[in-house]
């Protein structure tokens, strides 16, 4: 997605916007080291984020992300409001009050309270079936990450099936039925043997594995997650994602939504799987804005 945002009107988005592009590795990912103490929890990482943008000289700049970057860029905007001229996210969660109280309303009339018809099948027992379904891997690695964390370092095809059955359930529940899990139907192979690769040669399963040990263990980084972000907020609802899309009436209780897209046949790695769809979306948010 980097390149489109770079340069839109090269692949046929007619924008007089386009961006300089900072994408950092989150410390113990891809070629970021790893931290030397315990602590770096995704707090850390926005602050470390936002630290970056000061020494790179731009004061200002809007944030995109989906997966743990969703995460990351919500806290600094919630962190850092007045740095932020807008986030952009493919996922969105909350535990507040206000956000569970709208979901059980959602749940018993969801015609009432949610506009768009796709959501309107919407419960929050549907919510929590698909979590279980797919987040098996979320709760080993925030207890016991260095268990799966040195299997992952010590064996190829042990990272190679960790990571490849995440990208079958993360694009569509309904491929891990499929024998090959229908992975070319979105990917080259190429570009997923590289994403292993970058795991397998800098040895991060134990490091990117206790990144999810340190958001359970972190007291502050849960109650900031149920904090409002105020800052303007683009999102894109991608509805087979396995964490749950929100409808924007749900989406509303967590940020100041300014801009709501729905993606039917988009899963949770968004940028990765339909980046041309993705980055025309960012572009729609920004247009807002400026």
């Amino acid at each position: 997605m980097i390149p489109i945002l770079n340069d839109p009107k090269q692949y046929g988005i007619e924008t007089d916007i386009a961006f300089d592009v900072v994408c950092p590795s989150i410390p113990g990912y891809g070629f970021s080291d790893a931290a030397s103490k315990k602590g770096c929890t995704q707090i850390a990482t926005a602050r470390i984020y936002n630290t970056l943008m000061q020494r790179l000289e731009y004061n200002r700049y809007f944030v995109q992300g989906g997966d743990w970057a969703s995460t990351i860029v919500g806290l600094l905007s919630r962190i850092f409001p007045e740095r932020v001229i807008g986030c952009h996210l493919n996922m969105l969660t909350s535990t507040s009050k206000s956000f569970f109280f709208k979901a059980i309303l959602g749940t018993i009339a969801p015609q009432l309270n949610f506009s768009d018809s796709e959501f309107h099948k919407y419960t929050i027992k549907n919510m929590i079936t698909l979590f279980f379904k797919s987040g098996g891997y979320f709760l080993l690695q925030s207890n016991t990450p260095d268990t799966i964390g040195i299997a992952l370092n010590d064996s190829p095809l042990a990272l190679m099936a960790w990571i490849l059955e995440k990208f079958v359930g993360g694009t569509n529940l309904e491929w891990q039925k499929s024998a090959d899990g229908n992975l070319e139907k979105k990917y080259k192979m190429h570009d997923l043997i590289t994403n292993l690769m970058i795991y397998w040669v800098n040895g991060t399963g134990v490091s990117t594995s206790r990144y999810y040990k340190e958001m359970a263990a972190s007291p502050e980084t849960k109650a900031l997650t149920k904090e409002y972000i105020t800052v303007p907020t683009g999102y894109a609802a991608c509805l087979n994602d396995p964490i749950p899309a929100l409808p924007k009436e749900l989406a509303a209780k967590v940020a100041n939504i300014k801009h709501y897209t729905i993606l039917p046949d988009v899963g949770h790695f968004a940028a990765f799987e339909e980046p041309l769809l993705m980055a025309k979306d960012v572009f729609k948010f920004v247009a807002t804005l400026i």
